[in-house]
């Protein structure tokens, strides 16, 4: 059985590692990108089950990556993630808005018991 995919985009690199740890502990195989466009390009090759996102990243911003997923029908369960609190849900609605499967808003610092139990639910 082929591993389900985790596409991870955090302009934090030590975030980023996290995720990946725990979304390859959950079983996924998992690409983690930094940028936007890594992370289009990465997107592009892989077409993942699932995406944790964070939404203040230096080359664009998350709105701007959902409303692309959106465009693109995108199947992706979506995680959305931030250290600012206040952009969680304004994220999260315009994503479920646009029609996208949100499975949860997860601030930073990610529990990773929460994340762990999130992925393992997804799989």
């Amino acid at each position: 059985m082929q591993a389900q995919t985790l596409l991870v985009v955090d302009d934090d690199p030590a975030v980023g590692a996290v995720v990946e740890r725990v979304g390859a502990d959950c079983g996924y195989a998992v690409s983690v990108t930094e940028t936007a466009r890594d992370f289009r390009a990465s997107y592009a090759a892989t077409k993942p089950d699932a995406i944790v996102l964070d939404v203040v990243i230096p080359d664009s911003d998350g709105l701007e990556l959902i409303g692309e997923l959106a465009a693109k029908e995108s199947k992706a369960k979506l995680i959305i993630v931030s250290g600012y609190e206040r952009y969680l849900k304004l994220a999260s609605d315009y994503a479920r808005f646009n029609g996208l499967d949100v499975v949860d808003a997860l601030p930073k610092p990610i529990d990773n018991t929460a994340l762990s139990r999130l992925l393992s639910e997804l799989r």
